[in-house]
């Protein structure tokens, strides 16, 4: 689980992977389904808006929404990190990504 493998790197303790994109045909930006977990007490779901992206994201730009928001884990209760950031469900990254 590319999620779990995530977390032992990560500074707040939660490992995130994202497990789809669910962007809407017409839709502005980019809306994926990420996977969080702390490896302890589970793992759930949220929904990450990526505003200013267009088009499918690469592998680097995985790595980046990933990273993204395995950094805002920080902003919650840590004994409660992972519970708190599915409730909040929604995460904004102002995400930007250069055409080539």
């Amino acid at each position: 689980m590319r999620a779990a493998h995530r977390r032992k790197e990560s500074d707040y303790g939660i490992g995130a992977a994202i497990e789809a994109d669910v962007t809407e045909p017409g839709r502005d930006g980019r809306l994926l389904r990420v996977l969080l977990t702390d490896t302890v007490t589970g793992a759930g779901y949220a929904e990450v808006v990526l505003p200013r992206v267009t088009d499918p994201l690469d592998e680097e730009g995985r790595e980046r929404v990933e990273t993204a928001v395995e950094a805002l884990a920080g902003a919650f209760p840590s004994e409660a990190r992972l519970a708190a950031m599915v409730e909040r469900g929604t995460f904004s990254i102002d995400l930007w990504t250069p055409r080539a």
